[in-house]
């Protein structure tokens, strides 16, 4: 009997149906952010902010050696321009923050007396269309570390340099609740309010632990009550880190308010904020300056800048993505000249911004595919 080989031709045509079945029925891995655009800031950004619709992106820098950073650009994300800059502040600006409806934007800052002591805090209200200063809501000893809006856009907390957090009315630039100090640490403190507007986080640090030391706390507010809900202790450091920077420098409520994440000296931590307690806590070698939860709730960016000084040869620190529930890392971005300093996301998801210790600002794209599962 004839055996009938196949001809080359056959050959090849198989070969390719095999492997468009392999690629059809296996996974294809998610894409990755792209590098987008790149924004020419001038200085080191020590804080990215975007607007509610993604098309504003608010960046804080010009930083002076006396002072700190001392200006407020607003960029264009579309265009990549630069279409006001913010300038008339009493010392540094350290926090921005937009209102719900993108009309406004709050500052928080200060000046510093050169024979030391606590300051002059400064909240301001700025028209984002115009970049004209609306009202002056605080002025008063300590420097301003942060400022955040209620998820309604009817109250604004400021965390002052005295340790103290204050309620603003927004219309009446009335002071509606104090809550006590956690921490001294001015302009390294945080402020985030959950989803539905009924608790507020606030990182800070140098609290004392039994053993002697200290370590960052993040304390839980119940709004409607002014109680204290639950006291967070992590991010206590180690070796260099164990002291100075024993503190929570940034906070962010998951999408659907049940957990929070944390970042500080030396780790990135998760909390479950109706009993405080703590679901993971994920090492890191350095200090996480800032971190960033995707809209999602699954992906959380952070940044680890240098605490000694950039190198005699730069070295490029990427902007690190995290899966939130595992703590596995995602993906590593580069682009920066150094270390990165700050990460936002924008609310629709679509876009990541990072800013360097060169003095950019980059803009990611993130596919619509994007970790879809």
């Amino acid at each position: 009997m004839n055996q009938i080989l196949p001809t080359g031709r056959q050959v090849r045509q198989w070969a390719c149906a095999a492997c468009l079945f392999l690629l059809a029925s296996s996974p294809l891995p998610a894409q990755l952010p792209k590098l987008s655009k790149t924004l020419a800031s001038g200085s080191i950004p020590v804080n990215l902010v975007f607007s509610p619709d993604g098309k504003t992106l608010a960046s804080i820098g010009g930083w002076t050696d006396r002072e700190g950073p001392s200006e407020v650009k607003l960029w264009d994300v579309t265009t990549g321009k630069n279409n006001v800059t913010l300038i008339d502040f009493a010392g540094a600006v350290w926090s921005v923050a937009f209102s719900p409806d993108g009309k406004t934007l709050a500052s928080g800052g200060g000046s510093r007396p050169p024979e030391g002591g606590p300051g002059t805090g400064e909240v301001k209200l700025w028209d984002v269309r115009t970049g004209k200063s609306i009202v002056v809501i605080e002025e008063r000893p300590g420097v301003v570390a942060c400022v955040a809006f209620s998820p309604d856009g009817k109250t604004l907390a400021s965390f002052n340099g005295d340790g103290t957090v204050r309620l603003w009315d927004v219309v009446t630039g009335r002071n509606t609740k104090t809550f006590p100090a956690n921490g001294q640490f001015p302009g390294m403190s945080c402020i985030s309010f959950s989803p539905d507007g009924k608790t507020m986080a606030v990182g800070g640090g140098h609290a004392k632990r039994q053993d002697g030391g200290v370590t960052g706390e993040i304390r839980l507010w119940d709004l409607a009550t002014g109680k204290l809900t639950a006291t967070l202790l992590g991010h206590p450091g180690h070796g260099c880190f164990s002291n100075m920077f024993a503190v929570a420098f940034s906070v962010a409520f998951s999408p659907d308010g049940k957990t929070l994440v944390s970042g500080g000296a030396q780790t990135i931590e998760r909390w479950e904020v109706a009993t405080g307690k703590n679901l993971a806590t994920f090492p890191q070698p350095s200090v996480v300056w800032r971190v960033a939860l995707h809209p999602d709730g699954k992906t959380l960016a952070w940044v680890e800048p240098w605490m000694d000084g950039p190198p005699k040869t730069p070295r490029e620190q990427p902007i690190r993505l995290r899966d939130v529930a595992s703590g596995k890392e995602i993906a590593a971005l580069k682009g920066h000249q150094g270390s990165a300093s700050c990460v936002a996301f924008s609310l629709d998801g679509r876009t990541l911004a990072s800013g360097g210790a060169d003095g950019k600002i980059h803009l990611w794209d993130i596919p619509a595919t994007w970790r879809q599962e």
